[in-house]
């Protein structure tokens, strides 16, 4: 017996037979053969907005279909591993390349972990490190046995890792408008205003729709003033798509939210999230790294250097492990600093992502890396809310004005209590500064929180 799927648009669509290995279709009269997992075949049922699933004479809702026993496959990260291979591929990855010429003969290859494991760690160790860490929780994830508690995970692991690629974008985007607007007075009209005084002000956390609406106005804001962008590739990115696949995302978390979410819920954002990294594949020709210190060296007879010690922000650093290198170089870096770079150039050309993003170990003066994105303000009293990539959870900054009338900078900085103290209100100083640059020239409206001066922190 035929089984139909039906839909609310004009697209006919009838599932022929379900093997091991594919599900035959007929879509319009015509045959088609798809690979026979779920996240392949709901892409397909999304594409033609099919919205029921029939077969005999029973009906299924696509939130059903995932728990419905019809010999569907329903394989984590199968769709997401070859999609993105062939992304990373197609814009130059030489290894993804060379990786598909070697399994093109065989089909399926994504559905056998003796290929599908290497795929995934490549993809792992191509994107900027804080995306990568965030893929290798999903893979690792896709792995373990179906349970509600897996899709809960899954379904929140996807919308974080896109929510911290958005602000790694926006946090670029703002850092170098920061730097620009230092020697340019560039007008900002109402729109502009607002959202950026919500960036910096806003006391309740953005959603991930949030943040690709500022995303938007940021590549306005840069095409507008034709400010080169700091990442390549990114004057290519169809915003318009991208936002509807934030939105599709978004929608998707908030199901989970809402507790109306279900196993195709879980494929659903494992397609979309393919789709959102794909729009970001420019993410695999940057690194970052965490900047703990610079020593100058110079000897009576010998030409000045600088000592970097830097830790990379790749997937296999650890927060509470020391992987500090060294790097000898002619020209000094900023320290205390979140870097990102393109790979190729060894961080000769950088934006310094701080205070936007923190390293909260060097603060602290411990080893190893703790990466923290800012994500608010407090609500009663202003202070900085970061959150650690590594659970999600937060770290607040306070500003304790160390540095005053009353003390001295050697006198602090003897005692590591207050040392710390005061490194945390270099990092509010520098989002305050960073605020006032950036809206120096603009139509004021209100801002969500006290405006703090910083005029006489020196003295």
């Amino acid at each position: 017996m035929e089984n139909n799927i039906t839909n609310q648009g004009n697209n006919n669509i009838i599932i022929q037979g379900i093997t091991d290995s594919s599900i035959t279709l007929q879509i319009n009269g015509a045959t088609q053969e798809i690979q026979n997992e779920m996240a392949t075949l709901n892409a397909l049922l999304e594409q033609m907005n099919v919205q029921q699933v029939q077969m005999a004479d029973k009906i299924y809702d696509l939130g059903e279909l995932g728990q419905a026993d019809l010999g569907l496959k329903k394989t984590f990260n199968v769709l997401i591993t070859k999609k993105l291979m062939v992304a990373l591929a197609e814009n130059g990855l030489v290894p993804a390349q060379k990786f598909l010429d070697k399994t093109k003969s065989m089909n399926g290859w994504e559905n056998d972990n003796r290929f599908a494991d290497v795929a995934k760690n490549l993809i792992t160790f191509a994107f900027v490190g804080v995306i990568g860490a965030q893929l290798r929780k999903i893979m690792a994830i896709g792995k373990e046995a179906l349970s509600e508690g897996k899709q809960q995970t899954y379904i929140q692991s996807c919308y974080l890792t896109s929510q911290k690629a958005i602000q790694l974008l926006n946090f670029t985007l703002i850092s170098v408008f920061w730097d620009v607007q230092k020697t340019n007075n560039y007008e900002l009209n109402e729109e502009e205003t607002k959202e950026l005084n919500l960036f910096f002000d806003d006391s309740i956390e953005r959603n991930l729709a949030d943040y690709a609406t500022l995303l938007e106005l940021l590549v306005n804001l840069f095409e507008k003033h034709q400010i080169d962008f700091p990442l390549k590739g990114l004057k290519d990115l169809n915003i318009e798509r991208f936002k509807k696949t934030c939105k599709r995302i978004q929608k998707l978390q908030n199901s989970l939210e809402e507790s109306q979410h279900s196993l195709m819920t879980c494929f659903e954002m494992e397609g979309q999230l393919t789709q959102f990294l794909t729009h970001l594949i420019l993410f695999m020709n940057y690194d970052m790294l965490s900047v703990k210190s610079v020593i100058y060296d110079e000897k009576r007879t010998s030409s000045p250097k600088y000592i970097h010690s830097y830790i990379e922000l790749g997937i296999d650093q650890k927060f509470n492990e020391n992987t500090e290198k060294l790097n000898i170089l002619n020209t000094p870096v900023v320290t205390d600093a979140v870097l990102i770079y393109d790979k190729r150039s060894n961080y000769e050309v950088y934006v310094n992502l701080s205070p936007f993003v923190i390293d909260y170990n060097t603060q602290m003066f411990e080893k190893g890396a703790k990466i923290c994105f800012f994500s608010s303000k407090h609500i009663s009293d202003a202070s900085l809310n970061y959150r650690f990539l590594e659970d999600n959870s937060i770290e607040n900054v306070n500003f304790s004005n160390m540095l005053n009338a009353n003390t001295k900078l050697e006198n602090l900085m003897k005692e590591k209590k207050d040392y710390i103290k005061l490194k945390f209100d270099l990092i509010f100083q520098q989002f305050e500064e960073a605020k006032k640059e950036v809206l120096k020239n603009s139509t004021q409206g209100e801002s969500g929180a006290e405006d703090v001066s910083f005029d006489d922190l020196f003295g």
